[in-house]
């Protein structure tokens, strides 16, 4: 069967696919930052102003003049304990809405801020739950291999073109500020799960404040 080329759909993982967001990522930040720095901070914190967000940023304004990288490397250290011990939430209906729209042959890809070994293995920790999860996707594309992150529209742009869609036919799915602008700057329209109303006046911005609604909405397009 042909792709079903009318329209893409450009996933970002962490807070949207699946639920790790504020208990992974920004759990993370604030175990390093607190262990390395003693700055205390909370996740939720930590979510609200810096989802989607790199994380080099996240620390390089919440702990200016600290060794960044060493910062860096001990959040992951701290992520890879936490997902090997640890069972990762999917926003159900999200999933099954992922699964829905590639039967559909809706041509669909992951956009996100975290490293490419990261992503497999959420991606792969999904697919039990879910068979077939794992290779769903058409594209996967991490920060780390665009020249500049989120905000800025590269990871977007770089589905887009291997997806071979127009940035105008795109669909980008994500649950931060960061992905909303940063699809917008792509040319692209954005479903955007939160409860932030700055980019209600978009018109090409439709905010969801829950997750089954956003699935819902989703699988109404199969």
């Amino acid at each position: 069967m042909k792709k079903n080329k009318e329209k893409a759909f450009v996933f970002d993982l962490d807070g949207t696919v699946v639920d790790t967001q504020t208990p992974v990522h920004a759990k993370a930040e604030c175990l390093a930052l607190r262990e390395c720095t003693g700055i205390e901070i909370e996740p939720s914190e930590i979510s609200a102003r810096f989802a989607g967000i790199p994380t080099r940023k996240v620390f390089e304004e919440l702990a200016p003049g600290a060794d960044i990288d060493f910062l860096i490397k001990r959040k992951w250290e701290i992520i890879d304990e936490i997902i090997q011990h640890t069972n990762m939430n999917d926003l159900d209906l999200l999933a099954s809405a992922c699964l829905g729209l590639a039967k559909a042959q809706f041509p669909i890809a992951i956009a996100s801020a975290s490293p490419m070994w990261y992503i497999q293995i959420v991606l792969s920790r999904i697919d039990a739950p879910y068979p077939g999860f794992l290779n769903t996707f058409d594209y996967v594309v991490s920060a780390e291999s665009v020249p500049s992150p989120k905000p800025a529209p590269d990871v977007f742009l770089d589905a887009a073109d291997n997806l071979r869609i127009e940035p105008k036919d795109c669909i980008v799915i994500g649950d931060g500020a960061a992905d909303v602008t940063g699809g917008l700057a792509a040319g692209m329209s954005v479903l955007y799960f939160s409860q932030d109303e700055s980019f209600d006046d978009n018109p090409k911005v439709t905010r969801f404040t829950d997750s089954d609604r956003l699935g819902k909405y989703l699988l109404s397009l199969v």
